[in-house]
């Protein structure tokens, strides 16, 4: 390619991309915290429930254990997003919008395939069907999010986690009905799993 190729206006352009971009803590402040709130809690509740299997927990406890998770995780980020001072011209992405349409999606497909799964399954097989469900919908949330991120010029250092832990979710909530190890310890497994991975990030993310 010569001299006479090379556009001066598009090579400024692309400087001004790679210098504008941005670590995830420097546009939304304290985002990078949330990976260890993520971790310790959504990895230390996946544990709980599957070490909860020996005492025959009633439906409603599960129920009343995983809800209590999304409320904390969710108050926590909701404060952190709310104390967060914004720029006048950062608009941004809704995460509400798009982590409550995952989450209604989620409740149609198992709306639709419950009479399936249930006369289909029995046990820990049909608890393992809605598991990887939800692990392949939390994975798909995280690839969107880090598509996300790449149109608000998030450093790609910050969107790793995002692109890889999406797809370890896809990939273990693929597996997870099939395979009888992950049928009765999969929550486990996956609580370890997204605890080291929530730390390794939190660490990643704080790296130059």
């Amino acid at each position: 390619m010569s001299d006479e190729d090379i556009d001066p206006a598009d090579l400024q352009r692309q400087l001004d991309d790679i210098k504008g971009a941005m670590g995830i803590d420097e546009r939304y402040p304290g985002q990078r915290r949330m990976w260890l709130v993520y971790g310790l809690v959504i990895g230390g509740v996946a544990i709980l429930t599957n070490l909860t299997f020996v005492i025959d927990m009633p439906n409603w406890g599960y129920i009343l254990v995983w809800f209590g998770m999304v409320a904390i995780v969710g108050l926590a980020q909701w404060k952190l997003v709310s104390g967060a001072a914004k720029r006048p011209e950062d608009s941004g992405p809704s995460w509400w919008v798009l982590f409550g349409s995952l989450a209604i999606a989620l409740l149609a497909l198992w709306t639709a395939l419950g009479d399936v799964i249930a006369t289909s399954s029995t046990g820990a097989v049909r608890g393992a069907h809605y598991f990887s469900h939800a692990l392949i919908f939390l994975g798909l949330g995280f690839l969107l999010t880090g598509n996300l991120l790449r149109g608000v010029r998030i450093k790609r250092r910050d969107r790793l986690p995002f692109y890889v832990g999406g797809t370890w979710l896809l990939v273990l909530g693929a597996f997870t009905p099939h395979i009888e190890l992950l049928q009765y310890w999969g929550y486990a497994i996956f609580g370890v799993v997204f605890l080291v991975h929530a730390v390794a990030s939190y660490i990643l993310t704080g790296s130059e």
